[in-house]
């Protein structure tokens, strides 16, 4: 690959980065101990593109989320619809 293709390392947060989140409230401290990383969604930016994934620094506000597992148990096919409603295991691990 020619050195004209390439991107040096650009520090903070972007879309997919896994983060250890630190939270006082009592779904913080499930979420720190169940060994599981957060990861970031969505950057949002005052002037970034959002297709462009902007990179989060100090200041600017991202929105984090937890990955669960869960089983699909049922699913109502009564329906004609690219979205049919899907059930989960609530207490799949």
């Amino acid at each position: 690959m020619s050195v004209h293709r390439t991107r040096p390392p650009c520090p903070g947060i972007h879309r997919r980065t896994r983060c250890i989140v630190v939270d006082n409230s009592a779904l913080g401290k499930e979420a720190n101990t169940s060994g599981k990383l957060a990861y970031c969604i969505h950057v949002y930016k005052q002037g970034g593109r959002k297709k462009h994934m902007p990179h989060a620094t100090l200041g600017d506000k991202v929105r984090i989320l937890q990955l669960f597992i869960d089983l699909i148990i049922s699913r109502i096919l009564s329906q004609i619809s690219p979205r049919l409603p899907l059930g989960f295991n609530e207490g799949c691990a």
